[in-house]
């Protein structure tokens, strides 16, 4: 009952706190998705954190980022009737807010003291880590990434592994090439803003569609990100398109012709990482017509970025 945490993993045995997993009263639906991704997250840690264990602490983020990550992802498989993914973005926005900020950290840390992992644990490890772990089955692709991941548990079962041994088998699995995707989402701290741009034809069709990025914190560099970007018709028309974006602007040809655009937003399905803004003309338009925005989850990304 007194146990400082919602829970802790040991190998073979987790313990949890008795008011994280026992409700005093009829709990509501976020009780019940908070205690189900507790108890996920811990049992994640058999694998991610015990089985495999991070070389040093300034990886920390490989244990917690794969336990916030396989939580949710169980919690979609068991629990189909919440809200998953809206809780992951809301944990993602924890991260946001610190990545904004000059105090931000890139999620490898290094550590050169034992005295110094406390510092280690908050937003970025909890709420960025899972989040570019999502960026990586979603640019890779979810069977690749699958295998990736057997391979690395197998591959390091009951011993240690760090950051680079992950991507190893990423590329093992994939046979891409995938140090310039690591090295900017594991060591650059901050985060890119995103933005959905084109010009329009004498119908008023877009062409000339191009995500672009640049970073918050204006101290450069880019990051390889795979987005699926969404357009909605002024015919009430959805269309949607994944496109890669490789450095400050990437074309989205497959945008380009469709009937004019009565808004779009560039991470459709949220697997991107990032501040992402909606146009002018898609702001103004959401703006006077809010029940334009479908869906539950795009409705929080897209009121979210209004926020912004």
């Amino acid at each position: 009952p007194e146990f400082a945490y919602g829970g802790m993993e040991h190998a073979g045995a987790t313990f949890l706190r008795e008011d994280a997993v026992l409700f005093p009263s009829t709990p509501n639906e976020t009780d019940i998705l908070s205690r189900a991704q507790l108890l996920f997250h811990e049992t994640s840690h058999q694998w991610f954190g015990d089985s495999v264990t991070m070389r040093w602490f300034d990886d920390l983020w490989l244990k917690e980022g794969f336990a916030n990550f396989m939580a949710a992802k169980a919690a979609e498989a068991l629990l189909p009737a919440h809200s998953v993914w809206n809780a992951f973005h809301a944990l993602k926005t924890t991260a946001y807010r610190t990545d904004v900020t000059q105090g931000t950290t890139p999620i490898y840390r290094p550590l050169s003291n034992l005295s110094g992992a406390k510092s280690a644990y908050g937003n970025i490890v909890y709420g960025k880590a899972p989040a570019v772990l999502r960026q990586a089955e979603f640019y890779v692709g979810a069977s690749v990434f699958r295998r990736a991941v057997r391979q690395f548990l197998k591959g390091h079962a009951y011993a240690a592994a760090d950051w680079s041994d992950l991507v190893a088998a990423l590329e093992r699995a994939s046979g891409r090439k995938l140090k310039r995707w690591a090295e900017a989402w594991v060591k650059r701290r901050g985060m890119p803003e995103v933005r959905l741009a084109w010009d329009t034809d004498r119908e008023g069709r877009p062409r000339n569609t191009v995500l672009e990025q640049h970073n918050v914190l204006n101290e450069g560099g880019t990051w390889p990100m795979k987005l699926r970007v969404f357009a909605l018709s002024e015919s009430g028309l959805p269309r949607s398109a994944d496109a890669l974006l490789r450095g400050e602007s990437t074309s989205v040809r497959a945008i380009d012709g469709m009937p004019e655009i009565d808004f779009a937003f560039a991470n459709f399905g949220d697997y991107g990482y990032g501040r992402f803004l909606l146009d002018p003309s898609s702001r103004e338009a959401v703006l006077a017509r809010p029940e334009i925005v479908q869906g539950d989850l795009l409705r929080a990304l897209v009121f979210g970025s209004l926020w912004e």
